[in-house]
């Protein structure tokens, strides 16, 4: 983990600076990407890119669209995760709570599962029973192309999966919502 500078908040949502805050092991996120993005209407329903399989982003692309996401993501009152293709970008970034992951791959899944209630911001007011991981490994670059491994349990571990799964064009709540539209 990086040295915690004063201008790095506590990622567990609150907006404080996390060393005036939780500290409960929360990934430190820059101030810098906390810059007023635009806030961009999240693809819905039949949109194609939400079938999607995204590409890898490259170090020498633009990651501009990170600020929208996160602009987008605090718009909603209900949302905890983003991935790109919801706001219309074919690349492999997801937003956790305030932890960006670029080109993410979960390298392990546990055997003990949990079945919850999810939702999602690009099939609102459907709730899909999902079956997933209790515990996850993540391999991510962070916006500073710094190569990360870690290990996340409970609500984030549910969040990251979704996520992912987006990247991958596929989302169960929205194959829900397909099956029972026909």
């Amino acid at each position: 983990m990086s040295s915690i500078g004063r201008n790095e908040l506590c990622s567990c949502g609150s907006n404080k600076k996390y060393k005036k805050c939780c500290g409960n092991n929360a990934t430190i996120v820059t101030k810098s990407y906390h810059k007023i993005g635009n806030v961009i209407e999240i693809k819905k329903f039949d949109d194609p890119i939400l079938k999607t399989i995204c590409k890898p982003l490259n170090k020498n692309e633009d990651i501009s669209f990170i600020h929208d996401m996160v602009s987008t993501l605090r718009s909603e009152i209900t949302g905890v995760g983003l991935a790109a293709p919801q706001i219309g970008i074919d690349k492999r970034v997801i937003l956790v709570r305030q932890t960006i992951m670029i080109n993410p791959e979960i390298t392990y899944r546990s055997n003990k599962n949990i079945m919850s209630i999810e939702y999602c911001l690009s099939y609102p007011n459907i709730m899909v029973n999902i079956e997933r991981s209790s515990i996850i490994k993540v391999q991510y670059f962070d916006e500073n192309w710094i190569s990360r491994t870690e290990q996340y349990t409970g609500l984030d571990s549910r969040i990251i999966q979704h996520e992912i799964d987006h990247l991958d064009g596929n989302c169960a709540v929205g194959i829900e919502w397909f099956n029972n539209k026909k």
